[in-house]
């Protein structure tokens, strides 16, 4: 009796989620100082954005809903920032931070996100225009490193 178990081929993984592996590996390099220093970066538009998410934060914790009146942060002044920036984002962020419970692991976590969904479009891209899969690798590497260029010279550190 045979039985048709097929063979699982190990080496079609591997390259498989290779460059997906080496994509994680240079986001936590990039972000690796943050995490052992447990510190907080803060650039130009930081506290702005902290506050509307922290607003929005407490908006879905107590129920009390307002999408374009900042009623929690900025003093319980009443800003209107999230209509301007976009609610929905606000909401998003506001969401993750109740999940994560401090401004350390919601940084980590929305700059993980952002820099894996950078990464792996860039790649994907690269693929999708036909160009070699080592080629697409190393532009999705490279990508990955513009942000950091531009924030660390904009914000001087």
């Amino acid at each position: 009796m045979g039985t048709n178990i097929k063979k699982i081929d190990w080496n079609k993984i591997g390259l498989a989620i290779y460059p997906y592996v080496v994509i994680l590996l240079e986001i936590y390099l990039m972000i690796r100082f943050q995490i052992l220093n447990h510190a907080v970066l803060l650039t130009s538009d930081a506290l702005i954005h902290f506050q509307r998410f922290y607003d929005t934060s407490m908006q879905i914790k107590t129920g009390n809903f307002s999408y374009f009146q900042t009623n929690f942060a900025f003093s319980h002044s009443g800003r209107i920032f999230n209509a301007v920036y976009g609610p929905f984002l606000a909401y998003i962020g506001g969401f993750l931070l109740l999940l994560v419970h401090n401004w350390f692991n919601f940084q980590i976590l929305t700059v993980f996100t952002v820099l894996l969904i950078a990464g792996i479009g860039m790649y994907r891209l690269a693929l999708k225009a036909n160009v070699d899969e080592v080629i697409a690798i190393l532009l999705a590497l490279i990508y990955l490193q513009f942000g950091i260029v531009a924030g660390s010279r904009h914000s001087a550190f």
